[in-house]
């Protein structure tokens, strides 16, 4: 049984099944890019690709901190 739990937030740009397959627990934020609000969903909702390629294009991204 184990006695503690791992918790990330989506920030460290890791997959979906990256936290499953190692029973790590993630705490979803959202960012704006674009103009466009999105919540941090492991890189499914926008890739990790595409939201670096949106940056080498010169868009802005921000979040709430």
């Amino acid at each position: 049984m184990r006695s503690f739990t791992l918790i990330t937030d989506s920030t460290i740009d890791e997959t979906a099944s990256y936290f499953t397959d190692n029973d790590i627990k993630c705490a979803p934020l959202s960012f704006t890019i674009d103009d466009r609000t999105i919540e941090e969903d492991c890189g499914q909702t926008v890739s990790f690709h595409q939201f670096y390629d949106l940056l080498r294009q010169g868009k802005q991204s921000s979040t709430s901190q």
